[in-house]
């Protein structure tokens, strides 16, 4: 059987940067003077989008079948605020970040359905 899907998606993240201090600082998270401090701001958001996605399954034997799924999902691009509790002045400091999220799904599956009787 060969199918196609499409719909809504729904995603948690959580973003983090490692050693911002070390790879260039354009958000200015970290102390702009004195030692280097460490520096991972980090957040997380819950987004929406959509999703398509196109499969084949096979009925190999009586109740057992072998699947193959693809699944494309799109959250576009949002706004994310990132926070890093080693700010400039000793506080915590926060910023916004442009993230573009796409996610490419395979799925492989072996699946038995079971034999039920009603009465």
């Amino acid at each position: 059987m060969l199918y196609g899907k499409a719909g809504a998606a729904w995603a948690h993240s959580k973003y983090s940067i490692q050693n911002l201090t070390f790879w260039g600082n354009p958000l200015n998270f970290c102390g702009a003077v004195g030692p280097p401090v460490p520096c991972n701001p980090t957040g997380s958001k819950t987004h929406s989008g959509w999703t398509v996605g196109v499969g084949l399954e096979w009925a190999f034997a009586n109740n057992w079948s072998v699947g193959l799924e693809y699944d494309h999902y799109d959250f576009g691009t949002r706004s994310v605020t990132l926070t890093d509790p080693n700010g400039a002045g000793g506080g915590p400091v926060s910023g916004p970040v442009d993230v573009k999220q796409r996610i490419d799904a395979i799925k492989l599956s072996l699946n038995y359905r079971f034999a039920w009787i009603l009465p």
